[in-house]
């Protein structure tokens, strides 16, 4: 498993706004867990969508 801490780069580095999520690597799978919905976990078959999935 690899783990990606995801960030607005708009934000103070020392800020907690700057956290947006994680994205877990599992396998051939993306697991998005998005901070402003924590009870929703999404699952991806791309780093790519994984990443726009913030910004819907």
């Amino acid at each position: 498993m690899t783990a990606f801490l995801w960030g607005d780069w708009r934000q103070d580095e020392r800020s907690p706004e700057k956290v947006l999520g994680y994205i877990h690597h599992y396998g051939s799978t993306f697991e998005v867990l998005n901070i402003e919905v924590p009870d929703q976990n999404l699952t991806f078959d791309r780093l790519e969508s994984a990443v726009a999935s913030f910004a819907a």
